[in-house]
């Protein structure tokens, strides 16, 4: 059996790494899932780090975001989310990121009712 393909958007990542009530299903993705990570929800979850936690908490943090997949802010990536955002009229960072999981065939598990009943979200 194959593994699926799953994005973690950033506010799932911060949670996990907060340990709250949902980190053990984000760990089971991490755990069982392919994890891609879209190179704009490493800086997002680390300039959120930064602000709260010594830097020893953040460098394991990226060090685990790193053990999976990061894709960069590719061309394609770039085109593709700067079409998603002006047809669904999504912010820079959802349109990245939808865009990134759209390309890859994954899908986005996400906090962010801004993508609700889009193909390939999970709202958490």
């Amino acid at each position: 059996m194959s593994k699926s393909t799953v994005i973690l958007d950033t506010s799932c990542w911060i949670e996990f790494f907060l340990g709250s009530g949902r980190a053990a299903s984000y760990a089971h993705h991490v755990g069982t899932s392919t994890v891609i990570v879209p190179s704009l929800c490493l800086f997002e979850v680390v300039r959120t780090l930064l602000k709260n936690f010594d830097n020893e908490h953040v460098l394991q943090a990226i060090s685990v975001m790193q053990q999976q997949t990061v894709i960069p802010l590719t061309e394609a990536v770039a085109i593709s989310a700067a079409q998603l955002a002006v047809n669904l009229n999504l912010s820079t960072a959802d349109a990245v990121v939808y865009a990134t999981a759209q390309l890859h065939h994954a899908t986005l598990i996400t906090h962010d009712t801004d993508l609700l009943g889009f193909a390939e979200v999970s709202i958490v």
